[in-house]
């Protein structure tokens, strides 16, 4: 036919093996492109050869055929793939797979991809694998380095669809990006954060950063309405949704904007989880009793360090609180309602605002309501309301002090307490509380704390200060003032047994329509340095003791100048000698069954005067102290 002649041979081949025989028989570049798959098995192909017209053509083989009973084994993927079918076409320079379908073990795959011989040649692969397992040895040791470190970091177990792209060019790092990793009831434990996570469900993608290092890996949920969820323990479910990224060198991003936790156990298994630093916050705060749940965003950051990996963290969420119990300094018990908090923790210390939105919490005893305002956090100091009233900067009331929407509110016996305090989250958990409390009432705090008392009114405003160290009673130390103003205080055992004995009193069950509390406290008594009790007849004032534990008193009263003078010769003769003819009232027994001593004197002692104050200042008077304590005997 001539050098200028064209030719075609076709040739058909069935069950022709991939062996060296016929990777020998073929171009260098189909070798190349055999030997990275490590492809073996047997074809059946039509093989065309064909000669274009002119001088100095060779023949151009091309094959088009079926991959039957044939393993793969990527040099750059090495999980090897068996029982591999499907098509497959070579045109002397490419190599395209189509329709490929194998197994590995249990696992089912498909598939397809290319081998571009120009620009230097490019693989490019998709596989698809249903049911495969995150324990398989072979598919670790397959993925690169980073994607190896990534799994030990979060010790994924379970099985898992996973849907993958490989990418790699001659001489460079294989590019292998997971486009959908669906997630089928898996566990997962974070390395630096050991909490377990079972029956995780969901689905992510893997992939590489393209504006990075390719060997920096890029983590997000495909769609705004998928996510994650999982359980941390029995029933206890947990949503997340979010974006994340691990780099080569160990260090790993997570930002979730979707974070949803049911009945959080905050129990020792969790706390064991927490870095040092962090679980010094939870065992000094010591959330307990009902489960926490929490709604919100959460950014963490892990940082490799010398001996442990570092991690830090950025929240904006909300706690909702359904009867949990936690120590603030001073006990916190049924909290019901929601605690906003936004911060971060940079590996030693937790800084941060929040808001209170509580229904109800109960302290020593007494329950709040509706409590709302600001709460800070820094250095270890747990800060509510005002921080400059918390820190003595300001006074808790007049002229100079902050407005009550700057400060912790609640409501309490039918008026309102505003709260400011402090509390140091370290070993001694030292706390300083200041409660303003407005137009409280008599009625609602009898009705609610002591129900025997009945018919005792009055409005209650004042002022108390309590301090101490966590839950050490002996460091309990408080101070205030409370005053009662119009009040009925005539049931009220103490003031009725005294007006008994007062026998020159009409029988009127408002002869003390004001009364007046100055005291200092520890855990197991009160110490009273001013008490007055105001009426038309006579006004009293007294001071003394009172010991909580049995309620056993000590109390010495002296007459001051009524509203309306009686002719009454006890308070007759006031302005013209001061310290002649007074009453005294000497009340001991106990707050349910006082006992009364009554006395008129010719003139103050030295004790009278002070109290009195008609001698000048009142001298400082004693702190309580235990040494002291037992001064005080309860009648028998």
């Amino acid at each position: 036919p001539g050098p200028l002649a064209e030719s075609t041979v076709d040739i058909h081949v069935t069950g022709l093996p991939i062996d060296g025989k016929l990777i020998n028989a073929c171009s260098p570049p189909a070798q190349k492109a055999i030997h990275q798959l490590n492809l073996r098995g047997t074809i059946d192909a039509d093989v065309t050869l064909y000669r274009p017209p002119g001088p100095g053509h060779k023949h151009q083989p091309h094959l088009k055929g079926r991959l039957h009973d044939g393993t793969v084994t990527c040099v750059q993927f090495p999980y090897e793939l068996r029982d591999v079918n499907g098509l497959m076409e070579w045109d002397s320079e490419d190599w395209t797979f189509q329709r490929m379908t194998a197994t590995h073990g249990t696992t089912q795959v498909w598939g397809g991809g290319s081998f571009i011989k120009r620009n230097g040649g490019l693989l490019d692969m998709r596989l698809v694998a249903k049911d495969a397992s995150f324990e398989s040895e072979e598919l670790y040791y397959a993925l690169p380095e980073a994607m190896q470190q990534l799994t030990r970091e979060f010790e994924p177990q379970g099985r898992f669809d996973i849907d993958t792209h490989i990418r790699w060019t001659p001489g460079t790092i294989p590019v292998v990006d997971i486009h959908q990793l669906d997630l089928k009831n898996d566990s997962i434990k974070l390395r630096s954060f050991p909490f377990p996570f079972y029956g995780v469900t969901g689905r992510v993608s893997v992939m590489n950063n393209p504006n990075m290092n390719q060997r920096d890996i890029i983590i997000t949920g495909l769609t705004p309405n998928q996510g994650l969820t999982a359980k941390h323990g029995d029933d206890k479910n947990i949503e997340l949704r979010g974006s994340g990224e691990y780099y080569p060198h160990g260090e790993w991003h997570i930002s979730l904007d979707k974070l949803t936790v049911d009945d959080l156990d905050t129990g020792n298994r969790f706390r064991k989880a927490l870095p040092n630093t962090l679980r010094a916050f939870f065992e000094a705060t010591d959330p307990r009793g009902h489960n926490i749940s929490a709604d919100g965003r959460l950014a963490l950051r892990g940082t490799p360090g010398p001996r442990e990996m570092m991690v830090t963290a950025k929240w904006d969420i909300d706690i909702y609180h359904s009867g949990t119990s936690i120590t603030a300094g001073v006990g916190l018990d049924d909290l019901f309602g929601r605690v906003n908090l936004n911060g971060e923790w940079n590996g030693e210390a937790i800084m941060g605002t929040g808001w209170l939105d509580l229904d109800s919490v109960t302290i020593d005893g007494y329950q709040l309501t509706d409590i709302a305002g600001p709460m800070y956090f820094q250095n270890e100091q747990f800060i509510i309301g005002s921080r400059a009233v918390a820190s003595d900067e300001k006074a808790a009331v007049g002229p100079t002090a902050p407005d009550d929407q700057d400060r912790v509110t609640a409501k309490f016996i039918g008026g309102k307490l505003v709260l400011d305090g402090i509390a140091t989250l370290d070993e001694n958990n030292a706390y300083k509380i200041k409660i303003h409390i407005k137009d409280g009432r008599v009625e609602r705090y009898t009705e609610r704390y002591a129900p025997k008392q009945k018919q005792l009114r009055g409005v209650i405003n004042g002022n108390v200060v309590f301090e101490g160290r966590g839950s050490d009673p002996n460091s309990f130390r408080g101070r205030g003032n409370i005053s009662i103003n119009p009040a009925a205080l005539y049931e009220l055992p103490v003031i009725l047994q005294m007006t008994k004995a007062l026998s020159f009193l009409p029988p009127d069950k408002t002869a003390f329509d004001r009364a007046f509390v100055k005291f200092e406290s520890t855990k197991h008594e009160y110490f009273f340095q001013q008490i007055d009790l105001a009426g038309d007849a006579i006004s009293l004032r007294g001071r003394g003791r009172m010991r909580q534990s049995d309620g056993a008193l000590d109390l010495d009263f002296y007459s001051t100048q009524p509203r309306n003078k009686l002719p009454v010769p006890i308070v007759g003769n006031l302005a013209a000698g001061l310290t002649e003819n007074w009453v005294y009232v000497k009340v001991t027994g106990t707050t349910a069954d006082p006992k009364i001593n009554q006395s008129v004197i010719p003139r103050l002692d030295g004790l009278g005067r002070s109290l009195l104050g008609i001698l000048g200042p009142q001298q400082p008077t004693q702190r309580p102290t235990n040494a002291n304590r037992g001064r005080i005997q309860p009648r028998r």
